[in-house]
């Protein structure tokens, strides 16, 4: 009775949903350039969005609102990078669905470069990777990670044990400054946001 605003569309699965007029459950399966995520990002967003249009919306739910699809852009494994923005080019049609993560095991400079990558040449604008990468590295490089992820559309630490708090006095702190700049930023970035989605233009 609660609804569904946001579907994780992994795509890494072993059977998907095809595009019409397709008769497989292959992962990559397309139709001229329409494939299961595009098609798998429209089914999970348009479920969550008529539901809460039925179910939510008319009890003045708090939380009700757009519907998220966070949808995988990235073919294979993940980003990597030097990757050539043009070789992650996917449907247009998967510009309607907000947000994508850029795959396992992508590098903090893959995700640097994916990140201004897609929201220059794909027109995307909330790209993220899992912030930290999907191994525990050093407080370094945790640092590093959180300065870079602070500063994106979207931050969510995963992949790995990311905790703060299991890392040294001045780590916390250094990160927990960091997550306190991005709270001061969050109306420019939900302004941002607004207009991307009014315009279409990157962040």
């Amino acid at each position: 009775e609660q609804g569904l605003t946001f579907w994780w569309f992994d795509a890494n699965w072993g059977f998907s949903i095809p595009p019409p007029l397709l008769n497989t459950s292959v992962t990559g399966a397309s139709l001229n350039g329409f494939d299961n995520v595009v098609w798998g990002s429209h089914v999970y967003y348009s479920a969550a969005r008529r539901f809460d249009a039925m179910h939510r919306a008319p009890r003045n739910d708090l939380f009700y609102g757009r519907p998220v699809a966070l949808s995988k852009f990235a073919r294979g494994l993940g980003a990597d990078p030097g990757m050539d923005p043009a070789s992650y080019a996917e449907l247009p049609a998967h510009h309607r669905y907000p947000v994508w993560w850029t795959g396992d095991q992508v590098s903090l400079q893959a995700s640097v470069e994916t990140m201004v990558d897609s929201g220059l040449h794909g027109f995307k604008p909330f790209v993220h990777s899992d912030c930290g990468g999907d191994w525990k590295g050093s407080e370094g490089s945790l640092l590093r990670w959180t300065a870079h992820c602070a500063f994106g559309s979207i931050l969510r630490f995963h992949g790995a044990d990311h905790r703060p708090w299991k890392y040294s006095g001045p780590t916390l702190d250094r990160i927990r400054a960091y997550l306190q700049v991005r709270y001061r930023l969050l109306p420019s970035l939900i302004a941002a946001g607004r207009k991307a989605t009014g315009t279409g233009r990157a962040l």
